[in-house]
């Protein structure tokens, strides 16, 4: 055996500790984790964990006798450390995947490339392909001579202008992250003398592209200064797109953690200025709705392309963004610790309405001019015309249509028009009654993008944020699920919450509930949560200074607290933390009730009369209620929802409250009581509704009923 070999639990006692601080959130955007570190380390790390287990003499393997003879163990020590190298590269390939094969992008270009740069695409697609071999990923990173050649083909499509450039970008042969991930810094310095002709979508495109570097980006001035060159060179409106699209991955590469997480300081401050003063000229163009173009930015030009930053920010409100907490307000935490303490349904259940709710929030900031659809104009409908929106026509249909402009792609936000023809028009004379001076256009049959409609929704989470973006796939794949199913018009954004303050608070939780306190009294131990959640809170404002928010949550940890402090710091900018970037409160908070209220953690005094205590939510325009029935007649009152989004909501709390005491009608939740809490909140909404939209009552299941000039009829369900 020989006296001096390393112990087996020493060795595997190693590789723990080893993992444990590569693994460690404080190391994730340190050096340690750049390219060339992880083609070494992991390779090693299954080589170490296959030597352990496969060649110390006092491995258990060995003990039993099922290790393989010595020649054998060393052949399989080195295939653990190619099977390493090959894992690595494979995640990586995956998370380089570029955004635009996730979302809905619209590539059909109205630009033909030239043919010297589809010579050059090809050729770099050729030139990817060779440098996709396991070898040649792992030296790569040491051999920075070999991107010339792909800096010289890159160089070759810029030449020909936006519409090779664009061609590349768009190109499903070529991955924008691939090229960069193997040119660094020389493709990084093409692209950003490119900026300036490239429109929102390539943007997007390259920006999503250079932040799936992760480290090498955080590492490489180079790639930062190309990324937020694309955030400068874009403003008004077009920004607010650029923003939302990059929002719109369904993935942890997000607005919030390129400024954030992967700038540098210095760069942080510069893009969150840019910011605020574009919201400043967006704040102006709304108020003053004759200024002219020149005025709002007397240093661009205001024809062309640079038409499209001043379009559409002449709205009547602000746009809307929707933050929301998960655990025991998007869906039921069953009463399961750490994630909750609701068990009024069962487990992993969505509350009855709010996806709903969101919906309607959404459809009543666009109807209010939220979102900028004045950017679509509308001069050729008549009075008449206008005097009929609301009843649909069968003899007219109604299109939208934009003449197409160098490097513009059809989501871009700008320049429709909208156009009401015959619905008997034939085809073939479309285009003649469209267009009245020649030339080609993007036709939408539905309603086109307008700014501010992709990515309306974050959620805030406690759960803290792992390496790379292991704790928060879960999450996403939730929110892919719902948007594939059409219950959420996005895929949201995923705030993750700090590891240091839900874990400090889950120990306090703990300690609580081991020392038997009094449980009617407030819990504290959910109060770094809070004060972590408005910290993330106030760093999403500053990224959206252009937009309203309102807050959903619930009562039972730290929401309640994380929306009064928000008013609190809006309130007094010496609480903002920077003067020179001021927060926004919500506009409305929704909290919903999942405990007594005088358990709940609140910023107010302990001592406050419940008379004050109401009086101050109601200035912070906190709601409180225990369904979302009640909370969307709120939202009704404080303008963030029509009559008709009420009832839906309404109608549809009813109806999914109905599906669940169906479906657990053997479960041990109270029905009759949750029944009686909608039924409440339902008597609420019909108040403040018109009798044709009025909502009936729902019957808790196991009596038969018959309502009194009424054509609903409940039935006892039997199995």
């Amino acid at each position: 055996m020989g006296g001096d070999a390393l112990p087996y639990s020493q060795g595997l006692g190693l590789l723990a500790l080893t993992l444990a601080v590569y693994y460690a959130p404080p190391l994730e955007r340190t050096p340690l984790h750049q390219t060339r570190v992880e083609v070494l380390f992991w390779p090693l790390a299954y080589a170490f964990g296959a030597y352990i287990h496969l060649c110390l003499p006092t491995s258990p393997l060995i003990a039993v006798g099922i290790a393989p003879e010595r020649p054998f163990a060393a052949a399989m020590v080195g295939f653990a450390a190619l099977f390493g190298a090959a894992t690595q590269q494979r995640r990586r390939r995956e998370r380089l995947k570029s955004m635009a094969a996730r979302i809905d992008l619209d590539q059909g270009l109205a630009l033909t490339p030239s043919v010297r740069a589809r010579v050059a695409t090809l050729r770099i697609r050729d030139l990817l392909q060779q440098r996709a071999g396991l070898l040649h990923g792992l030296l790569e990173p040491f051999l920075t001579g070999t991107r010339s050649d792909l800096c010289d083909a890159l160089a070759e499509v810029a030449k020909g202008g936006p519409a090779d450039l664009v061609s590349l970008i768009h190109s499903t042969e070529v991955d924008l992250g691939v090229l960069i991930q193997h040119g660094q810094e020389g493709v990084a310095k093409i692209l950003r003398q490119s900026v300036q002709i490239m429109g929102v979508t390539e943007k997007a495109t390259l920006i999503d592209a250079l932040q799936r570097q992760e480290s090498d980006f955080r590492a490489n001035e180079e790639l930062q200064d190309c990324a937020l060159d694309a955030l400068r060179s874009t403003h008004g409106a077009e920004l607010l797109r650029l923003k939302n699209l990059l929002d719109s991955g369904g993935d942890v590469f997000s607005l919030h953690r390129l400024v954030y997480l992967d700038m540098s300081e210095e760069k942080r401050r510069v893009a969150l200025a840019h910011f605020q003063r574009e919201a400043a000229v967006w704040a102006q163009a709304r108020f003053i709705k004759g200024m002219p173009a020149e005025s709002l930015y007397p240093e661009r030009s205001s024809t062309g392309r640079d038409a499209g930053a001043v379009a559409g920010l002449r709205t009547a409100r602000k746009p809307i963004k929707i933050l929301s907490d998960i655990d025991d307000t998007l869906f039921s935490s069953g009463g399961h610790f750490p994630a909750g303490c609701d068990r009024r349904i069962p487990r992993h259940e969505y509350y009855p309405g709010l996806l709903q709710l969101f919906r309607e929030v959404e459809a009543g900031a666009t109807a209010a001019g939220a979102t900028p659809d004045a950017d679509i104009k509308a001069s050729h409908r008549t009075p008449e015309k206008k005097a009929k929106e609301g009843r649909a026509s069968e003899q007219e249909v109604t299109l939208w249509v934009r003449e197409r402009c160098a490097g513009q792609t059809r989501h871009e936000a700008s320049g429709w028009e909208e156009r009401v023809l015959p619905a008997d028009s034939p085809l073939s004379s479309l285009a003649a009654r469209l267009l009245t001076t020649g030339g080609t256009a993007h036709v939408a049959f539905a309603r086109p993008p307008s700014v501010g409609e992709a990515s309306p929704i974050a959620f805030l989470s406690a759960r803290p944020h792992a390496y790379k973006d292991y704790t928060e796939a879960a999450s996403y794949r939730t929110f892919r699920l719902l948007h594939s199913r059409g219950q959420i018009s996005c895929v949201p954004t995923l705030l993750a919450g700090e590891l240091r303050s839900s874990m400090g608070s889950m120990l306090l939780a703990i300690g609580e509930m081991l020392s038997r306190a009094a449980k009617s009294t407030p819990s504290a131990a959910w109060a770094s949560v809070g004060h972590a959640k408005a910290k993330t809170f106030a760093e999403y404002t500053r990224l959206y200074p252009e937009c309203d928010y309102v807050l959903f949550g619930d009562n039972g940890q730290g929401d309640l607290l994380c929306a009064e402090l928000l008013h609190k710091r809006a309130s007094d900018p010496a609480l903002a933390g920077d003067a020179a970037s001021p927060i926004s409160a919500p506009r409305t908070s929704f909290m919903q009730l999942v405990k007594p209220v005088e358990q709940q953690l609140s910023d107010l005094p302990a001592g406050t009369e419940t008379g004050e205590r109401q009086k101050r939510w109601r200035d912070a325009r906190i709601c409180f209620n225990h369904t979302y029935a009640g909370a969307a007649c709120d939202a009704q009152q404080h303008g963030l929802i029509s009559m008709e989004g009420l009832s839906r909501v309404a109608s549809t709390a009813r109806k999914d409250l109905d599906r669940m005491q169906i479906e657990y009608r053997d479960s041990s939740q109270d029905w009759s009581r949750r029944v009686e809490e909608l039924n409440a909140d339902l008597r609420k909404c019909n108040a403040v509704l018109p009798f044709e939209l009025a909502v009936p009552e729902l019957k808790p299941r196991g009596t038969a009923s018959l309502a009194s000039g009424s054509s609903t009829v409940h039935l006892a369900l039997h199995r």
